[in-house]
Parts: C-alpha cells; sequence; structure tokens
C-alpha cells in the first residue's frame, strides 16, 4: 500500500501527509514552525512586540512566585509608558538599544502592582542593578523622587510642575500645547468633526 503524500510549497519537497498539521495546509509542519519563528522574531523588534513580551515577563514573574497584586496592565498601558519615556531609560537617561524591560518601582515581590503607575521603562542593565531594592538604594534619592512623581502623575494625583524633571516637563508642555491648539479650534469645525455638539 502507498502512502499519501503532498507537496510543501515552502521545502519544495513531497512528503507524507502526515507531517502536516492539517490535509488543506501548503506548508508542513516543519516549514509552518520555522515561518512562525521567524514572525514571532520580526513582531519582537516592533514597539508592540516588546510591550507585548514585558508585559507576558511581568505576568509570568507574579505566576512563579505567586504573587498576589493588582494586575490591570494592558499591552497599550505598557506602549504608552514607552511613549512617554521615547525608548529611553529612566534610571540611566540613555537610550534602549538593547532589550526594553518594564521595571515596577514599587516591586512585585514588596507588594507593588502589575499597574501602569507602577511601571517605567528601563535598560535591562539598570533594571537587574535595581532588582527589587528601593530607586534611591540603587541610583539616586533625586531619581526616586522623579520616579515617583511621575507614578503620582499617571495615577492622576496632584503634583508640583516645579518638582518634575525637565524631560518630564518637556512632554508634558508639548502635551498642554496640543490640547491648547485643540481647543482653539473654531466651534463650527469642532461640529462638523463630531468632536464638540
Amino acid at each position: 500500500m502507498c502512502e499519501e503524500t503532498k507537496y510543501c510549497s515552502r521545502c519544495d519537497q513531497d512528503k507524507p501527509i502526515d507531517v502536516f498539521y492539517k490535509a488543506n495546509r501548503s506548508y508542513c509542519a516543519e516549514c509552518e514552525r520555522a515561518a512562525a519563528s521567524v514572525r514571532m522574531r520580526e513582531y519582537g523588534r516592533t514597539p508592540r512586540g516588546k510591550a507585548s513580551m514585558a508585559l507576558q515577563n511581568a505576568r509570568k514573574t507574579i505566576k512563579k512566585n505567586g504573587y498576589e497584586v493588582e494586575d490591570n496592565l494592558e499591552v497599550d498601558d505598557v506602549l504608552a509608558v514607552m511613549e512617554f519615556f521615547g525608548n529611553t531609560c529612566v534610571y540611566c537617561d540613555q537610550e534602549i538599544a538593547g532589550t526594553m524591560s518594564i521595571d515596577h518601582v514599587v516591586p512585585l515581590s514588596k507588594g507593588g502592582g502589575n499597574t501602569k503607575a507602577n511601571i517605567v521603562v528601563a535598560c535591562m542593565p539598570c533594571n537587574v542593578k535595581k532588582h527589587d531594592r528601593p530607586i534611591a538604594e540603587r541610583f539616586s534619592q533625586e531619581k526616586q523622587e522623579e520616579v515617583e512623581r511621575y507614578s503620582a502623575f499617571v495615577d492622576g494625583e496632584d503634583i508640583e510642575c516645579e518638582s518634575l524633571s525637565a524631560e518630564v516637563k518637556r512632554l508634558l508642555s508639548g502635551l498642554s500645547k496640543a490640547v491648547e491648539n485643540f481647543s482653539s479650534l473654531p466651534d463650527v469645525m469642532l461640529q462638523k468633526s463630531g468632536l464638540r455638539n
């Protein structure tokens, strides 16, 4: 009895049908896994991919260690934090060239939540250096206060703008100008766009 075969259009070979995930697939299982691996590497280089991986790592840490912490962080929250810090490590102020990580201001091991107000963007060396210690212990008291003010801002608390770092002030100023520009649009334009009744 002859074994049924199928042609894999990726590796250009006839193979037994049982090495395909399904009979209607064009690629054998080995070629599908290789293609998926390439897609995942490419996705991992995108901001959304980096955010997704950082979030997955945080959730693995929570599960592995049995931490009972608030966990309402979403990929879009991580993306917003990444955008806010502009791919710059909050601790060393250098552009993150290698692996981006999220650091929990109050460590998960100390009861800190996996929340937008409790994360910052850090390069891997600074995240490893901080570990589960207070920021001031590994970096400086000023850096600790700056990160705490940022967290309070994200959490919606009222903060003094004078106490923010120059970079945070610049980012907030840009946001403020965008809001001013938006609110200065003529009412007729806002009504036509559906942004105002």
